[in-house]
Protein backbone atom coordinates (compact mmCIF):
# COMPACT_ATOMS: atom_id res chain seq x y z
CA UNK A 1 0.00 0.00 0.00
CA UNK A 2 1.39 3.27 -1.14
CA UNK A 3 -0.02 6.66 -0.40
CA UNK A 4 1.38 9.53 -1.01
CA UNK A 5 0.51 12.89 1.18
CA UNK A 6 -3.06 12.60 0.96
CA UNK A 7 -5.26 15.00 2.45
CA UNK A 8 -7.10 14.08 5.74
CA UNK A 9 -9.71 16.51 6.87
CA UNK A 10 -11.28 16.10 10.24
CA UNK A 11 -14.12 18.39 11.32
CA UNK A 12 -16.70 18.26 14.47
CA UNK A 13 -18.78 21.62 14.74
CA UNK A 14 -20.34 20.70 17.70
CA UNK A 15 -17.41 20.16 19.40
CA UNK A 16 -15.26 23.38 17.71
CA UNK A 17 -12.32 20.76 16.99
CA UNK A 18 -10.69 20.21 13.65
CA UNK A 19 -7.86 18.72 11.72
CA UNK A 20 -5.65 18.80 8.83
CA UNK A 21 -3.03 16.54 7.73
CA UNK A 22 -1.19 15.62 4.97
CA UNK A 23 -0.65 11.33 5.47
CA UNK A 24 1.93 9.64 3.45
CA UNK A 25 2.01 5.45 4.20
CA UNK A 26 4.44 3.31 2.53
CA UNK A 27 3.28 -0.75 3.37
CA UNK A 28 4.68 -3.47 1.89
CA UNK A 29 3.74 -7.30 2.41
CA UNK A 30 5.65 -9.36 5.06
CA UNK A 31 5.64 -12.94 6.29
CA UNK A 32 3.76 -12.00 9.52
CA UNK A 33 1.15 -8.85 7.43
CA UNK A 34 2.58 -5.60 6.69
CA UNK A 35 5.43 -3.06 7.46
CA UNK A 36 6.54 0.35 6.91
CA UNK A 37 6.45 3.86 7.41
CA UNK A 38 3.46 6.50 8.02
CA UNK A 39 4.77 10.19 8.33
CA UNK A 40 3.49 12.98 7.82
CA UNK A 41 4.16 14.79 4.17
CA UNK A 42 3.68 18.61 6.10
CA UNK A 43 2.79 19.90 9.32
CA UNK A 44 -0.33 18.81 10.82
CA UNK A 45 -2.71 21.54 12.48
CA UNK A 46 -5.31 20.92 15.04
CA UNK A 47 -7.65 23.39 16.00
CA UNK A 48 -9.56 23.69 19.53
CA UNK A 49 -11.96 26.16 19.67
CA UNK A 50 -9.79 29.56 19.82
CA UNK A 51 -6.54 27.32 20.06
CA UNK A 52 -4.17 26.07 17.20
CA UNK A 53 -1.37 24.04 16.90
CA UNK A 54 0.73 22.42 14.29
CA UNK A 55 2.94 19.18 14.52
CA UNK A 56 5.08 16.38 12.30
CA UNK A 57 5.06 13.30 12.60
CA UNK A 58 6.75 9.37 11.59
CA UNK A 59 6.78 6.10 12.83
CA UNK A 60 7.56 2.77 11.56
CA UNK A 61 5.00 0.13 12.02
CA UNK A 62 4.04 -3.19 11.65
CA UNK A 63 0.79 -4.96 11.27
CA UNK A 64 -0.42 -8.79 11.70
CA UNK A 65 -3.68 -8.67 11.62
CA UNK A 66 -3.88 -8.80 15.67
CA UNK A 67 -1.01 -6.64 16.61
CA UNK A 68 0.10 -3.16 16.29
CA UNK A 69 3.53 -2.99 16.30
CA UNK A 70 5.85 0.64 15.84
CA UNK A 71 9.29 1.78 16.51
CA UNK A 72 10.77 5.53 16.13
CA UNK A 73 7.67 6.95 16.16
CA UNK A 74 7.79 10.78 16.83
CA UNK A 75 5.63 13.57 17.08
CA UNK A 76 6.74 16.99 17.52
CA UNK A 77 4.69 20.81 18.17
CA UNK A 78 5.47 23.76 20.34
CA UNK A 79 3.62 22.09 23.51
CA UNK A 80 6.01 19.31 23.16
CA UNK A 81 7.45 16.16 21.80
CA UNK A 82 7.10 12.32 21.91
CA UNK A 83 9.19 9.54 21.27
CA UNK A 84 7.84 5.67 21.23
CA UNK A 85 8.79 2.02 20.47
CA UNK A 86 6.32 -0.89 21.61
CA UNK A 87 2.91 -2.85 20.39
CA UNK A 88 -0.82 -2.82 20.89
CA UNK A 89 -2.69 -5.81 20.60
CA UNK A 90 -6.11 -4.52 18.73
CA UNK A 91 -8.88 -6.54 17.72
CA UNK A 92 -9.17 -8.95 20.63
CA UNK A 93 -9.74 -9.08 24.30
CA UNK A 94 -6.49 -9.35 26.29
CA UNK A 95 -4.15 -9.37 23.99
CA UNK A 96 -0.87 -7.57 25.60
CA UNK A 97 0.57 -3.91 25.04
CA UNK A 98 3.93 -2.86 25.69
CA UNK A 99 5.17 0.61 25.18
CA UNK A 100 8.17 2.75 26.26
CA UNK A 101 7.96 6.12 25.56
CA UNK A 102 9.48 9.59 26.60
CA UNK A 103 8.75 13.12 25.83
CA UNK A 104 9.03 16.71 27.05
CA UNK A 105 6.07 19.65 27.66
CA UNK A 106 6.84 23.63 27.38
CA UNK A 107 4.22 24.07 30.30
CA UNK A 108 3.80 27.45 28.98
CA UNK A 109 2.35 26.76 25.65
CA UNK A 110 0.39 23.49 27.05
CA UNK A 111 -0.99 25.82 29.01
CA UNK A 112 -2.84 27.83 26.57
CA UNK A 113 -4.86 25.25 25.91
CA UNK A 114 -6.42 25.43 29.36
CA UNK A 115 -8.33 28.22 30.83
CA UNK A 116 -5.42 28.85 33.73
CA UNK A 117 -5.22 32.64 34.89
CA UNK A 118 -1.75 32.40 35.62
CA UNK A 119 0.40 30.04 33.31
CA UNK A 120 3.09 27.88 34.13
CA UNK A 121 6.73 28.40 32.77
CA UNK A 122 9.20 25.67 32.09
CA UNK A 123 9.71 22.34 30.85
CA UNK A 124 8.77 19.15 31.91
CA UNK A 125 10.11 15.63 30.39
CA UNK A 126 8.95 12.40 30.83
CA UNK A 127 9.73 8.82 30.01
CA UNK A 128 6.90 5.98 30.55
CA UNK A 129 7.26 2.16 30.41
CA UNK A 130 3.44 0.74 29.52
CA UNK A 131 2.17 -2.63 29.92
CA UNK A 132 -0.96 -4.56 30.00
CA UNK A 133 -3.89 -4.24 27.69
CA UNK A 134 -5.84 -1.63 26.27
CA UNK A 135 -8.21 -3.30 28.99
CA UNK A 136 -6.21 -2.69 32.11
CA UNK A 137 -3.30 -1.03 31.92
CA UNK A 138 -0.62 0.22 33.65
CA UNK A 139 2.38 2.18 33.47
CA UNK A 140 5.34 3.34 35.26
CA UNK A 141 6.25 7.04 34.62
CA UNK A 142 9.05 9.38 35.48
CA UNK A 143 9.18 13.19 35.37
CA UNK A 144 11.80 15.83 35.59
CA UNK A 145 11.48 19.66 35.54
CA UNK A 146 14.18 21.75 36.38
CA UNK A 147 13.55 25.97 37.12
CA UNK A 148 9.94 25.71 36.96
CA UNK A 149 8.02 28.97 37.53
CA UNK A 150 3.84 29.05 39.05
CA UNK A 151 1.93 31.75 41.42
CA UNK A 152 5.23 33.14 42.71
CA UNK A 153 7.09 30.45 43.09
CA UNK A 154 10.39 30.33 41.13
CA UNK A 155 13.50 28.22 40.54
CA UNK A 156 11.62 25.16 41.04
CA UNK A 157 13.26 21.33 40.56
CA UNK A 158 11.02 17.88 40.75
CA UNK A 159 11.97 14.35 40.07
CA UNK A 160 9.06 12.09 40.44
CA UNK A 161 8.45 8.81 39.89
CA UNK A 162 4.80 6.62 39.71
CA UNK A 163 3.17 4.04 39.11
CA UNK A 164 -0.57 4.54 37.86
CA UNK A 165 -3.07 1.89 36.65
CA UNK A 166 -6.97 1.50 36.48
CA UNK A 167 -7.15 1.20 40.23
CA UNK A 168 -4.74 3.62 41.88
CA UNK A 169 -2.09 6.18 41.22
CA UNK A 170 1.03 5.65 43.33
CA UNK A 171 3.72 8.07 43.70
CA UNK A 172 6.61 5.91 44.56
CA UNK A 173 9.29 8.49 45.03
CA UNK A 174 9.58 12.07 44.66
CA UNK A 175 12.21 15.04 45.26
CA UNK A 176 11.37 19.10 45.02
CA UNK A 177 13.48 21.49 45.17
CA UNK A 178 12.19 25.11 45.73
CA UNK A 179 13.72 27.85 48.38
CA UNK A 180 16.94 26.42 48.73
CA UNK A 181 15.35 23.66 50.42
CA UNK A 182 14.08 20.12 49.48
CA UNK A 183 11.19 17.53 49.90
CA UNK A 184 11.41 13.89 49.60
CA UNK A 185 9.22 11.32 49.65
Amino acid sequence: LALSNASVVWRDDVLGMGGVAALSVDLHPTVRGASGKVALGRPATLRVGDHETSFTADAQIAWDGAQLSFESLRLNAPEGTLSAAGSVGLLAAGRPMSIDASGSADLDRLATWFALSQRPLGRVAFRAHATGSLADPSADVTLTAQNLAWQGFTQVSVDAAMHVDRDALDTGRFNVRAFGGTVTG
